[in-house]
């Protein structure tokens, strides 16, 4: 099961990957349907986005319980940040591909224990 989570981790990676190239067209809509009134004319491609968003934040939300929890708690501080303008939203796009890259190679690879870290720094 660990592995699963941690192959729909490299989904939301590929995704914020593809959302980094298209990042004109997701700032404009998100502009255009930030006050909800005109949600019924919504494009598809929007409403795909929307909802891999929220998988996404829940998928985070899941993370916190893993060993990478310092990592996916990064990634939720960064979507509390407001992206008004399109540099913000480019630099939350390629901060976030390099957490996502961080937690699968740490997982996979690195093995650095947050756990262990966390304990140090508050001890001393």
């Amino acid at each position: 099961m660990e592995h699963v989570f941690y192959l729909l981790v490299s989904f939301f990676l590929a995704f914020e990957i593809l959302s980094l190239f298209a990042v004109k067209k997701i700032h404009a809509s998100v502009n255009k349907y930030r006050d909800l009134s005109n949600v019924h004319d919504m494009s598809a491609t929007f409403a795909t986005y929307y909802v891999v968003n929220v998988l996404y934040f829940l998928t985070c939300v899941i993370g916190l319980i893993s060993s990478q929890w310092a990592c996916f708690l990064l990634i939720l501080a960064l979507c509390f940040i407001p992206k008004r303008y399109l540099t913000w939203r480019i630099i939350d796009g390629v901060i976030s591909i390099l957490i996502l890259l961080f937690v699968i190679l740490n997982k996979y690879h690195f093995h650095i224990d947050f756990d262990l870290l966390t304990i140090k720094l508050i001890v001393g």
